[in-house]
């Protein structure tokens, strides 16, 4: 009797595994004492010896080569920080130096693996977020809880969903709704589709996560689709709209939610400004751009804080628009690309210009306004705060490089003009 028979490939296995714990970044184990759960990586690794052990051609592309020497920069640095080496820290510091092999580790595995099921693990992923946030939002705040590491937020703040914190959900979305304006724009969703998973995402954000943060994360990226994506006949009469609209959200939310974390801080913006720039979280984000350029450049002479170092306590002090921040100088910085320069200082360069060279290479002119696009929107996330081995924002970034690449081969979809 003919028919279909099933196969067993541990490779596509591995794959669909990679993909769908990259989704969900913090499903784990709270018993390994870390919030981003390793498991996205071990598949990650095993998915690569699966690879090198395939008959089939690799992929590699010119782009891996600059991590690579990113990889051997930051082995030089261990070798030369004597200090690290005697440190208990050690085993943070080696951790920290792979976790600059995540990108590359990923866009190699994103271009050797089947990802024809790619669409539907992210329409899964998208709405069992969702499900989590919609269900803790309404009816049991600690819903999931036992899934994650921890689940930390408080009386003035949203819910978590599958993250963490708040603003960790918030970033999770901006993920996702990057990668839905991705498929949007190589016709692998529909134009309904990709508006509801904007639609959902913006809800989940400011109703649902309420995070301060969060709301910054989503209003750039509307700025970012707005100048580079949407090219209608309407947009001074859109932007009139969302400017309202948004005006109309401020007011009812200081009315009725003062309390709330999203609009007390839009409360000291407005009336004390001063206050807002020592304001914990959002002061180390603010400004660990400046943080990490004074201390990984000039504070340590270009050699960086240190990896896991925690031994900084000279005061800094700036000056933005009249207003002054000053604090003691972190003990690390706050995450992002730019988290590198604090911690190695000149030994990062080589990474964040393979960073860069993702948005760079391969760009035909039709795809310029995408690619400027996920420049900005995925900075906002990535660049500034958060963990540069978070695997979702990776896998983010490696989708987009893969569809670059395919696109200009000419062995893709044609781009559907957005």
């Amino acid at each position: 009797m003919g028919g279909r028979y099933f196969q067993f490939n541990p490779l596509s296995i591995l794959s669909s595994g990679l993909i769908l714990f990259s989704f969900f970044p913090f499903i784990g184990l709270k018993f390994l004492g870390t919030d981003t759960q390793p498991f996205a990586h071990l598949l990650m690794l095993a998915a690569i010896f699966g690879i090198l052990f395939n008959d089939k051609y690799l992929v590699y592309d010119r782009l891996l080569n600059y991590f690579i020497i990113s990889l051997l920069c930051g082995g030089a640095y261990l070798m030369l920080n004597i200090n690290l080496i005697e440190s208990p820290d050690l085993f943070q510091g080696i951790r920290s130096m792979l976790s600059l092999m995540t990108v590359p580790l990923f866009i190699f595995c994103i271009f050797n693996i089947n990802l024809s099921n790619l669409k539907d693990l992210f329409l899964f992923s998208y709405f069992t977020w969702f499900a989590f946030g919609l269900i803790q939002f309404a009816l049991f705040e600690d819903f999931g809880e036992f899934l994650l590491a921890r689940q930390t937020t408080t009386e003035d703040r949203g819910v978590t969903s599958l993250a963490t914190e708040p603003v960790e959900y918030a970033r999770a979305q901006i993920c996702m709704m990057i990668i839905s304006t991705l498929f949007y724009a190589k016709n692998i969703i529909s134009k309904r589709l990709h508006m509801l998973t904007l639609i959902l995402s913006s809800l989940q954000i400011i109703v649902f996560g309420l995070s301060g943060l969060g709301a910054v994360f989503l209003l750039f990226y509307f700025l970012c689709y707005f100048v580079f994506i949407y090219q209608g006949n309407q947009k001074l009469l859109i932007l009139l709209i969302f400017l309202l609209g948004s005006i109309f959200f401020v007011i009812v939310g200081l009315t009725l939610f003062e309390d709330r974390r999203l609009f007390y801080l839009i409360n000291i913006v407005v009336n004390n400004p001063d206050l807002i720039m020592n304001y914990g979280g959002f002061a180390q984000r603010f400004f660990n751009l400046p943080n990490s350029l004074y201390v990984g450049i000039y504070h340590s002479m270009l050699f960086g804080n240190g990896l896991a170092e925690q031994h900084s306590t000279e005061m800094i002090k700036f000056t933005f628009f009249g207003l002054t921040y000053e604090n003691i100088i972190y003990s690390r910085a706050h995450g992002g690309v730019i988290g590198l320069i604090y911690e190695i200082g000149i030994f990062s360069f080589p990474w964040i210009l393979g960073y860069f060279l993702i948005f760079y290479l391969y760009v035909t002119k039709k795809e310029q306004r995408l690619n400027l696009f996920v420049l900005f929107a995925f900075s906002s996330i990535f660049f500034f705060d958060g963990s540069i081995a978070n695997p979702l924002p990776v896998l983010t970034l490696a989708i987009f490089y893969y569809l670059k690449v395919k696109l200009s081969e000419k062995n893709y979809v044609k781009e559907r003009i957005i």
